[in-house]
């Protein structure tokens, strides 16, 4: 098992405030994927079977896929605001990698 990195306490909370309010979730949705990020390794919340933490946690599974899809949105949504910032300082950068690759 991974060892459990540092949480960035301002970055979670941003990010499920974000996953707060982009549905109306079941009472505790959120709390229980912030269980997770806290008590899981490293790699869970990036492994995790959405339908087997929906069974395992009681609560519906369209709801757990929702969760799930709506996390990784927000988390994309970072990834690809970090990657623009970069890319115009940084010659690596997706936007200059050839079209073939």
């Amino acid at each position: 098992m991974a060892a459990i990195q540092e949480i960035n306490e301002g970055l979670l909370d941003q990010h499920l405030t974000a996953l707060e309010a982009a549905r109306q979730w079941s009472p505790r949705v959120i709390s229980k994927l912030e269980a997770l990020i806290r008590t899981g390794s490293n790699g869970d919340p990036f492994r995790i079977n959405s339908i087997k933490y929906a069974s395992d946690r009681g609560m519906p599974e369209a709801e757990a896929i929702d969760l799930f899809l709506y996390a990784f949105k927000i988390l994309l949504r970072q990834v690809t605001s970090s990657s623009a910032k970069m890319s115009t300082t940084h010659p690596m950068s997706v936007r200059h990698c050839p079209a073939s690759m």
